[in-house]
């Protein structure tokens, strides 16, 4: 079977998605945030690791892209949580089918190299317009009973709908990188949202370019570039309105990433401007990430 190729805008959101996730304080803000508190306690944070593979396979790759993360739990075991960003801008009727079919995948693999399998927390991100109505899978069929029910497989998944997160919710996490890299996904199918993001959550732009202007606030630009349709006048501007002690450093930050990403992009198609954007990013932001963690917070 021919492999589906995933349309130009679908591997922006892939690419913004794991340039931002595979951050690790990143990672700890979400589940801080998503996590309900009975699972969140009994993970200790500061054991995370980002792991190099990926189980969605060519079958499941319409579907979601995945970031792994290993993590202790309750200092007895490691478990894993993988992240999947939904691609579909629309919900998914029947998701435990294919979230069964990526943890087999990852379960086969345990087994092939001969460990015991580990077990997966699986979590989705949704950025679509309709709202995402998690049910149990049981519901997947026309008639249960108790003694029926016990022939379907029961796990569960978290859900983070970034668009059904209320702006007020989001603009309190207390990560402001998050905040705004949150934001960006749940308007990036809205074009020209810049002034929507300046107007009502100016104070998080002024947060991200007061301590990030030079290197992880890159990819958050060039994701805003692309998915808003904005011009280097607009974004100056508006930058300027939201931090004007900060315009030579924001203006510095875009002609930058003009220079470096974008116009290549309008060159070579908004895919490869993307992947150079990130790697400015990728590139400041491994050589200083200790420090950006102190000035944050961390």
């Amino acid at each position: 079977m021919a492999k589906k190729k995933t349309k130009p805008s679908d591997n922006i959101h892939d690419k913004f998605f794991k340039e931002i996730y595979s951050r690790k304080e990143i990672m700890a803000n979400l589940i801080e945030e998503v996590f309900h508190e009975n699972l969140r306690n009994k993970l200790n944070i500061n054991t995370l690791e980002l792991e190099n593979n990926s189980f969605t396979g060519e079958e499941l790759e319409e579907y979601f892209s995945d970031l792994i993360y290993s993590c202790e739990y309750e200092g007895k075991q490691s478990v894993r949580i993988s992240l999947l960003l939904e691609h579909k801008s629309y919900v998914e009727d029947f998701p435990h089918f294919q979230l069964n079919q990526y943890l087999l995948n990852i379960w086969k693999e345990d087994i092939k190299q001969k460990k015991q399998p580990t077990l997966t927390i699986p979590i989705v991100i949704y950025h679509g317009s309709r709202k995402w109505k998690k049910r149990p899978i049981s519901s997947y069929f026309a008639t249960t009973d108790e003694v029926l029910e016990t022939f379907i497989p029961s796990f569960d998944y978290l859900l983070f709908d970034i668009s059904h997160y209320s702006d007020e919710q989001i603009s309190n996490f207390k990560d402001k990188f998050f905040a705004l890299s949150s934001l960006l996904l749940k308007y990036s199918r809205t074009k020209k949202y810049l002034d929507l993001l300046v107007n009502n959550f100016g104070n998080i732009l002024a947060a991200v370019l007061e301590y990030e202007t030079n290197n992880i606030a890159i990819p958050l630009f060039v994701y805003l570039s692309i998915t808003s349709d904005v011009s280097k006048a607009e974004m100056t501007e508006a930058l300027d309105k939201v931090s004007p002690k900060n315009k030579n450093k924001t203006m510095t930050l875009y002609d930058r990433l003009i220079d470096e990403g974008i116009e290549k992009g309008m060159e070579k198609g908004m895919e490869k401007g993307m992947e150079i954007g990130m790697e400015i990013g990728v590139e400041k932001t491994h050589v200083e990430g200790v420090t950006n963690l102190h000035k944050r917070g961390m």
